[in-house]
């Protein structure tokens, strides 16, 4: 509850005013957004920015670390925090989700490395961020 007044509704707000107030998050039959132009700044700032901070602080900063600090085996706590990272992202099909599972291994595993979150941060941001080009090239807005 508190993540989604002080965080969550915060970052749509913001996201939605850059999108020229239309909500980006309107999903259709089979999980398709539905995209003009106009939502290209706000859909950056979702995708690109908030989300790799947002997702990496609580699943990397403080799943991750909780579990670590607990004495998990790290591959244990990884894998755990990364099927928890995958169930959020619920609006994937099977083949998506195997991705973003596999993805939420590489970042789990950069804290593991770094002991930190900004390299866990900055590839998330990274890969966000070719998501977001290719997306936008398919609709030729970019």
């Amino acid at each position: 509850e508190l993540i989604d007044q002080f965080a969550w509704n915060a970052i749509v707000l913001v996201t939605e005013s850059l999108g020229g107030g239309d909500a980006l998050f309107e999903e259709k039959e089979g999980y398709a957004y539905t995209l003009t132009e106009a939502h290209l700044p706000g859909e950056f700032f979702w995708s690109v920015i908030s989300a790799p901070l947002f997702e990496e602080m609580c699943f990397r900063g403080l799943l991750l670390g909780c579990l670590l600090a607990r004495g998990w085996n790290p591959w244990i706590a990884v894998t755990v925090v990364a099927a928890a990272f995958a169930a959020i992202h619920s609006q994937y099909q099977a083949p998506a989700l195997a991705g973003v599972f596999v993805s939420g291994l590489l970042f789990g595993w950069l804290r593991v490395i770094t002991g930190g979150i900004l390299a866990p941060m900055a590839a998330h941001a990274l890969m966000n961020g070719w998501v977001f080009v290719n997306d936008w090239q398919a609709i030729g807005a970019v």
